[in-house]
């Protein structure tokens, strides 16, 4: 018997715990092995892997069930079932079932690769998105810069990054206004990564916007050429 048969654990974080109780129902001093199947060799650990009992005795094991937080482990139900084992009678074996749950967790990380760029009309920029826990994270992905001058396109502003995965999603950013001429104009831009529950992360960029011309000189110079040439063609 054991008790209780479902159980829920956070991967990485703290352990649940069940009691299993064992009954020699035979007539001569025997020992019994325990082991578990379903369930990985890191995620459990026994009190005692082996017993000995006096005829219709019983004894309680203790069972430490603590799933790591590691890439591969995944927010879910695990049934599982733990087999005991004569050892005096090999072929006589008894099986008990239950299941364990590990509850959902989200961690997940934000970046803006390259994080500056320069450039005359627009630019793309790679938001990095890495999830580094046991849940898929649904995401929501928004960009804004401090002086709200430019325009972004996310490709995909709705992301589901799958557990212990990472995506890239490109990122637009163009000028509302596209200056020819003047000085490189600095914008510096927030990206945020939110889940529903209200976890929120934040990546920062920079976009240099350089036009076409730095001043008016050239203008006027190639317009005082033209002038030049066309007063002595007349």
């Amino acid at each position: 018997i054991i008790v209780p048969r479902a159980l829920e654990v956070m991967a990485g974080a703290g352990q649940a715990e069940s009691t299993l109780e064992i009954q020699n129902t035979g007539s001569i001093v025997d020992k019994f092995s325990l082991e578990i199947e379903g369930l990985a060799e890191t995620w459990y650990s026994f009190s005692a892997m082996e017993v000995a009992l006096m005829p219709h005795t019983r004894e309680q094991v203790q069972i430490s069930f603590h799933p790591p937080r590691v890439p591969g482990v995944k927010a879910g139900r695990y049934p599982f079932a733990i087999i005991l084992r004569s050892q005096s009678i090999p072929q006589d074996s008894a099986t008990v079932t239950a299941q364990l749950e590990v509850l959902p967790s989200v961690d997940y990380s934000i970046t803006v690769k390259p994080y500056r760029i320069l450039c005359r009309k627009d630019c793309t920029f790679q938001i990095q998105i890495v999830n580094k826990d046991v849940s898929d994270s649904a995401l929501f992905i928004d960009a804004a810069d401090i002086e709200n001058g430019l325009r972004f396109e996310v490709e995909n502003d709705s992301p589901v990054v799958p557990s212990w995965q990472h995506i890239n999603i490109p990122m637009a950013a163009r000028p509302r206004r596209n200056s020819i001429i003047g000085d490189i104009k600095r914008y510096d831009i927030n990206v945020t990564a939110s889940t529903a529950e209200g976890n929120i992360q934040l990546a920062r960029c920079q976009m240099d916007h350089k036009p076409l011309l730095s001043s008016w000189r050239p203008i006027l110079r190639l317009l005082k050429y033209i002038v030049v040439m066309g007063v002595i063609g007349f």
